[in-house]
């Protein structure tokens, strides 16, 4: 048999008895790897067999990888509702209610804009804000813009109370309480200021207020007219001759790497007699000393 196919192969094909060997062989190898994928499945492990189970189970962890955001967003969609003023909360706040973060981008910038919700419906006229999302929050909207002159007055008095309440006051003292008082500053932004205030040791100049994360730069002039630092005031200071590298880098200006030429520098040569041998440390430069300097000194 084998040698009529041999023939055949060289007559038809041209092959010399070498290649037409070669040829039978190749074919015996592909056709036996066939049967043994065929055979293979049913003396493996049984539980194997069910890859129909195990590839949904990883398309649906891939889901939860490739979409972490509408992950958050279905998680915040069961955030307790309380009542609201939409005209009085802030961009976060909405996020918190699960409303989508391009709808309380449009809401923010409506409203620096001028604009007013003066009824419930209102947020309807915000391009694609839902009806579905609309009737969740509903009972929870609270909108007065109908109250009587005298109560308007008391409001008016109630608020230049508050805000000569706020005229004056310490910025490294202050509570989230007073930083509320300044218009534009709600529960988020108050929280970030004195975050950043514990970050630096305190601040030494109201100008720092402008570096606080996604505070207006709009908004730190009305701060900086009510607040103050007061002239005896001395920040937390860190001893750049002991401080470990963790102590330094969780200063906001001190990075990784000045961190660690800092602590590198110290234990390769001495240590340092006076804040300004710093600068023996490249790439360390006055103006990043001139910025830093508030808040290290120097003590063996």
């Amino acid at each position: 048999m084998k040698k009529k196919v041999v023939y055949w192969l060289k007559i038809t094909l041209g092959f010399t008895t070498r290649e037409a060997n070669a040829f039978i062989a190749l074919l015996l190898i592909i056709a036996a790897l066939a049967s043994v994928s065929h055979i293979l499945p049913y003396f493996s492990n049984p539980d194997y067999l069910s890859y129909k189970e195990d590839k949904q189970i990883l398309d649906s962890l891939l889901q939860t990888l490739e979409k972490p955001e509408a992950q958050d967003h279905k998680r915040n969609n069961s955030y307790p509702l309380t009542s609201f003023d939409p005209n009085e909360i802030e961009e976060e706040d909405w996020l918190q209610m699960g409303i989508e973060p391009a709808i309380a981008q449009r809401i923010e910038k409506y409203k620096q804009k001028g604009g007013v919700f003066k009824e419930k419906e209102d947020l309807l006229k915000i391009y694609n804000f839902s009806h579905k999302e609309f009737e969740r929050i509903s009972d929870y909207i609270s909108i007065d813009l109908k109250e009587s002159k005298t109560n308007k007055h008391n409001q008016s008095k109630q608020v230049l109370t508050d805000q000569l309440q706020a005229t004056s006051f310490d910025i490294n003292l202050s509570d989230t309480t007073q930083l509320k008082k300044i218009p534009g500053i709600g529960p988020v932004l108050s929280s970030r200021i004195i975050k950043y205030r514990r970050a630096l040791g305190g601040f030494h100049s109201l100008e720092q207020l402008y570096e606080v994360y996604h505070l207006d730069s709009a908004i730190v002039p009305k701060l900086m007219e009510r607040a103050f630092v007061a002239p005896n005031f001395e920040p937390a200071k860190i001893n750049i001759n002991t401080a470990t590298y963790k102590t330094l880098v969780s200063h906001p200006y001190i990075s990784p790497k000045q961190a660690s030429l800092i602590v590198a520098y110290r234990k390769q040569h001495k240590l340092y007699k006076e804040p300004k041998d710093l600068l023996q440390v490249k790439p360390l430069d006055k103006d990043w000393l001139q910025k830093v300097a508030p808040y290290i000194k120097v003590e063996k």
